[in-house]
């Protein structure tokens, strides 16, 4: 798996304590889209438990931040997220074989897709796993999204509208010469917001 934002690596954590808690085989990308709403918790241990530098907490706190304003944009509030995503996954009961759980093929592809979003510079972020899994939901998160009022549409604009005015943290800055990164394609199967 590629490198991870400071806050996707709390993300990363958060969800698989998610699907093991729930008795899913596997990390699903709902999964991982829970763990990133609820990093706010983390914080505040990821100093300590998990060794994060000053740096890393401040581009951690940074990059949920702005994952919260693009939430706020689309007025869907974190913890509205959070629950319409684990009531549209579920609880299987059935848990991981040989108590280890790992991604998803689907889970996989959206890793693979937020890497090329990102220019495969230097790490994912929370903001280009979001743009990567609505570029091919999963029927959990279509489910969930449409309990939250079809926001697909209003969320890919937001994420562009961060994309390209917020400062890019220590970690992500890029050298001079490199290229920009890549803001979201539109996608014709949402049709318009609301739809």
């Amino acid at each position: 798996m590629r490198e991870l934002s400071p806050m996707m690596q709390l993300a990363w954590s958060a969800a698989a304590a998610e699907a093991a808690a729930s008795g899913h085989e596997f990390i699903e990308t709902e999964h991982v889209l829970i763990g990133m709403t609820a990093v706010s918790k983390a914080l505040p241990l990821a100093a300590d438990g998990l060794g994060f530098s000053a740096e890393q907490l401040h581009d951690a706190a940074r990059e949920q931040d702005i994952l919260r304003q693009v939430l706020a944009k689309t007025l869907v509030a974190p913890e509205a997220m959070r629950r319409e995503l684990r009531k549209a996954l579920g609880g299987t009961g059935g848990g991981p074989r040989d108590g280890r759980i790992s991604r998803s093929a689907a889970c996989k592809a959206v890793f693979a897709s937020a890497a090329e979003l990102s220019d495969y510079k230097p790490s994912v972020t929370a903001l280009q796993f979001l743009k990567a899994a609505l570029l091919n939901p999963g029927h959990a998160l279509k489910q969930a999204l449409e309990q939250l009022g079809n926001t697909a549409f209003q969320l890919s604009e937001a994420l562009d509208a961060a994309e390209t005015s917020a400062a890019p943290a220590a970690s992500e800055r890029l050298a001079p010469g490199e290229p920009k990164r890549h803001h979201f394609p539109s996608n014709p199967l949402w049709g318009k917001a609301g739809t």
